[in-house]
């Protein structure tokens, strides 16, 4: 349970939340509550299509769930504003209630039906929470920590499609099975992509990425 609701909850704040949705979620209780619909969207797909869960019980689960991150984000807006300097504390704040809510929810459901608490039903939920994690959570998260940092922030956002696009081929490729052809597109990607960026800057990012993708990676493959 903990793991397909973590791979929801990164599903539906990521890759389905645009930069537009963002903003909504920020200004307007409208926003917000369209951000929740969503979650509780995939929540409910994934808990019914995947687990296998009565329908009942998914709307529960995913009502709950959602209520948590309702609860999460409209605190998250309320220090934003309260703190507008708090970026990244507010960010990583954010992330830390949001999983430990993961966590008891998970925790909860297994101390009522007794199944196992970090069971892997499908390795693919796993491949798919490691890929976001390489692609859109890391974009994300590299702009928050460098929001002071105007041009670097536009960099990242320059090239975020080759940089994602080099982290996600490289994390699937020894996840599928290492395959030389998919190293060689993704270096050719790295030097597409980042050649505007001064040698330096270059070199520490590579290694920073392909570093992290590797953590990712052995991680992925100790829970699997």
């Amino acid at each position: 349970m903990f793991w397909i609701i973590l791979l929801c909850h990164f599903i539906a704040d990521y890759p389905l939340q645009t930069d537009a949705m963002v903003c909504a979620k920020k200004t307007s209780l409208q926003g917000l509550i369209m951000h929740i619909a969503m979650h509780f969207l995939t929540l409910l797909l994934m808990l019914c299509a995947i687990l296998s869960v009565d329908i009942n019980v998914g709307i529960s689960l995913a009502l709950v769930i959602s209520g948590f991150h309702f609860a999460i984000d409209y605190w998250k807006n309320v220090l934003s504003k309260l703190k507008p300097e708090w970026v990244i504390f507010a960010y990583f704040q954010d992330q830390v209630l949001h999983y430990s809510s993961i966590f008891l929810v998970a925790f909860l459901w297994q101390e009522f039906t007794g199944s196992a608490f970090l069971e892997v039903t499908n390795p693919m939920i796993i491949y798919i929470t490691g890929f976001i994690l390489a692609t859109h959570f890391w974009f994300i998260t590299e702009r928050v920590l460098n929001y002071k940092n105007a041009d670097y922030n536009q960099w990242v956002n320059k090239t975020m499609w080759s940089r994602m696009m080099s982290r996600g081929i490289l994390y699937s490729s020894v996840m599928v099975g290492f395959n030389f052809w998919l190293i060689f597109v993704i270096t050719g990607a790295v030097v597409v992509g980042w050649n505007d960026l001064a040698s330096t800057v270059r070199k520490q990012t590579i290694a920073i990425d392909f570093i992290g993708v590797g953590i990712l990676i052995f991680v992925s493959l100790t829970i699997l």
